[in-house]
């Protein structure tokens, strides 16, 4: 009886255990290519978010700069001087945003911090910058 166990049995346990394995570590590669594309977009998300709160801040510390700094200029005076300040704080940060949105987050902060009313709209700060 062994030697039909040792030539018929063992081979086939033998196939089965590595066919289970096999299967078992490609649903392993495939779980973990899946997370690691979720923990990539993960990291991106969170990239972007950390981006957009630090545009966030540096746009009203720009506004404000600007009030502060020539409380008598006009607004187009100011807004230039708060998209200069803002620009040059952000490459120094190393993130890299296109003048649009740096007007935009500007153009926020002057009407969060002025406390215009939601649904009022706010006169636009018409500057031409470079782009």
């Amino acid at each position: 009886m062994e030697p039909i166990v040792q030539e018929v049995v063992l081979p086939i346990v033998k196939t089965v255990v590595l066919g289970l394995l096999t299967v078992i570590l490609a649903g392993l590669g495939v779980f973990f290519k899946q997370q690691a594309s979720k923990f990539k977009n993960y990291l991106e998300t969170q990239a972007l978010k950390n981006k957009q709160n630090l545009l966030w801040q540096v746009a009203q510390e720009a506004y404000a700069r600007a009030e502060a700094a020539v409380y008598s200029a006009d607004a187009t005076e100011k807004k230039s001087i708060a998209y200069g300040y803002a620009a040059k704080k952000l490459s120094e940060q190393g993130i890299d945003v296109t003048a649009d949105e740096i007007q935009a987050k500007i153009q926020e902060a002057w009407i969060k911090l002025e406390g215009i009313p939601e649904g009022k709209k706010a006169k636009p700060l018409d500057v031409n910058l470079p782009k």
